[in-house]
């Protein structure tokens, strides 16, 4: 066992405090090198543990939402009460259920342990707070203590610009568009296979390219609008439980299969014609079919009423027909019983 003239509880008080008033032995010295040594090393590790726990939650939380991410380079008790609240209420007054509602996080900034996406942007030195959606990170600009000024900021990012046709008419105006500005993100689904966080995707599209979203909700029980929307846009098919595409200047992208805020992300970064007056898709487009005409609306909407009610009668008939083989099982089953009654006794 090595011989300390100074006691160790004493020798921790001096490494803390940074003090070197009383001389050390050279074994005194070798085990005051050990315990800064063991300490850096937890001060790492400790540091690796907060920066990694922030990343996964940077991951989680933006892979199909939004954070609203508090950043301090100091202990920022003040901001750390005020900022989450202001978040919380920010949801509620939205209406947002646990799927769509904006998560929180706190995070201290250590020099030596830096975030990746803090890379290449201004140095913080105050407290502030970044909106974190997909793969895309937005700072306030502002003094973080005006609420209001936060809240608007916030509401601004936040918005998704979705549409929602109420009649045909007002579908084929979103699809008939050739002025160069005018995009489109176009998302029609059933219920049972709608993406959770679609409107985060809707979020992304107007914040990158200022694209709005056309939503359809199916089945689409105006039959006018579902001639409209699968006769001029054949290439999609009906069949499929949902179906995203671009439309812009008269043509529409082949059909999207994104599921996430981040793999739209993705796919806008890799077109080319990201701000060109061209079609989305880089050429894998389709045109956009002329808008039908009265006799032609009349005829297609007839045929796809008849097609329902075929669908209907049949569906009709096979339950008929299943009741009735169902009662029938049921006779021969209690008549059959009762003939082994009659022969038992």
């Amino acid at each position: 066992m090595i011989g300390i003239h100074v006691p160790w509880i004493f020798l921790l008080i001096l490494l803390i405090s940074g003090c070197h008033c009383l001389p050390l032995s050279e074994e005194d010295a070798e085990a005051t090198l050990i315990l800064r040594s063991e300490r850096n090393v937890v001060n790492q590790t400790l540091g690796d543990m907060f920066l990694a726990r922030t990343l996964n939650i940077i991951a989680k939380k933006t892979e199909r939402g939004r954070l609203a991410l508090l950043l301090c380079t100091q202990h920022c008790p003040k901001e750390k009460r005020m900022v989450p609240e202001w978040v919380r209420n920010f949801n509620d007054n939205s209406g947002y259920t646990v799927p769509e509602r904006i998560a929180y996080h706190y995070h201290l900034l250590k020099q030596q342990y830096p975030l990746p996406f803090l890379n290449g942007t201004d140095p913080i030195t105050e407290p502030t707070v970044a909106f974190l959606i997909g793969k895309e990170i937005y700072f306030y600009p502002g003094e973080i203590s005006d609420q209001s000024s936060l809240l608007i900021w916030l509401e601004d990012l936040d918005q998704d610009d979705v549409v929602i046709p109420k009649s045909h008419e007002e579908l084929d105006h979103y699809l008939s568009t050739h002025n160069c500005t005018d995009k489109y993100l176009l998302y029609s689904a059933h219920d049972y296979c709608q993406i959770p966080q679609w409107r985060s995707i809707a979020r992304i599209v107007r914040l990158k390219m200022n694209i709005r979203t056309v939503f359809i909700r199916r089945p689409i029980k105006d039959h006018e609008m579902a001639t409209v929307l699968f006769k001029r846009l054949p290439s999609l098919n009906e069949l499929d439980c949902m179906v995203m595409t671009f439309v812009q200047l008269g043509s529409y992208s082949q059909p999207l299969h994104i599921s996430t805020p981040a793999q739209m992300v993705d796919h806008l970064s890799s077109l080319t014609t990201l701000n060109d007056c061209v079609m989305l898709d880089d050429g894998h487009s389709h045109p956009i079919e002329l808008p039908l005409s009265e006799l032609q609306m009349e005829y297609f909407t007839g045929e796809r009423r008849l097609f329902n009610l075929e669908q209907s009668t049949a569906y009709l008939v096979v339950g008929i027909a299943s009741g009735v083989a169902v009662v029938a099982l049921a006779i021969s089953i209690f008549w059959g019983l009762n003939g082994n009654a009659f022969q038992s006794k």
